[in-house]
Parts: structure tokens; C-alpha cells; sequence
């Protein structure tokens, strides 16, 4: 039986950020494996989360950190973090692990 994974995405605040730690690790009590995606920034701001086998991370530069411009934050996540989605769903379906079933979830609060 595959493994079924899924991808959880948050928003790169802290009310958004430390919910979806506490919802992957749920999930990973289920038995699926869970890959976090966050901004590198919001990444770097966190606790150090210990190793869960389930559990992997994955982060995309926002374009603050690296000189963006703060007027253009919103569009520049959504563009960017659209990006990296795709970069990473192509990325694992082209890996070995190829059966992968990715369950697509989005939590909005």
C-alpha cells in the first residue's frame, strides 16, 4: 500500500504557521507523510521542529527577504509560492517515488 502525502502549504505568519506543525503532526499520527511548505523567512523564524519520520519541509524565497518591495508582498507570495508548488509536485513526481499519491489539502483561516 502506498503511503499517501500530502502536501500542506501555510501562510508565512506565525497564527498560520505554528496550526499547520500541530495539524502535520496529526496527520502523520494517521500514518500519511506530510511535507510542510512555508517561505524560507517564515522557515527561519521557527522553533526547531525535532525529526518526525512523516515529516519533511520544503520553503520558497517570498521576495521580502531578498530586496522585495513590502507594497507588493501579497502578489509576490502568491506568484512565488505558486511557483514552488508546481516546482515541487513536478519534482516528485519525477523522482523514484513516482506511486506517490499527493492529496492536495488547503486549510483557510
Amino acid at each position: 500500500m502506498v503511503r499517501p502525502h500530502f502536501l500542506l502549504v501555510t501562510y508565512s505568519i506565525q497564527g498560520h504557521i505554528n496550526p499547520g506543525l500541530q495539524f502535520a503532526k496529526r496527520l502523520i499520527r494517521l500514518g500519511v507523510h506530510v511535507t510542510f511548505v512555508t517561505s524560507v523567512a517564515a522557515n527561519r523564524r521557527m522553533a526547531k521542529t525535532p525529526d518526525l519520520d512523516g515529516l519533511s519541509f520544503s520553503t520558497y524565497s517570498d521576495g521580502f527577504k531578498d530586496g522585495g518591495d513590502a507594497n507588493n508582498y501579497m502578489s509576490e507570495i502568491k506568484r512565488r509560492g505558486s511557483q514552488a508548488l508546481t516546482d515541487l509536485v513536478v519534482s516528485s513526481a519525477n523522482k523514484a517515488r513516482p506511486k506517490t499519491t499527493w492529496k492536495n489539502l488547503f486549510v483557510h483561516t
